[in-house]
């Protein structure tokens, strides 16, 4: 966790904390979206 920032809150928080660039979509395989 060394350079993350400290997390502390709700995740709806959390989240809307974030920048955008700060999110990655993920497959969760294929047919998933």
């Amino acid at each position: 966790w060394v350079g993350k920032p400290p997390v502390a809150g709700t995740a709806e928080a959390i989240a809307n904390g974030l920048a955008p660039s700060a999110w990655t979509r993920l497959s969760a395989g294929e047919g998933s979206m």
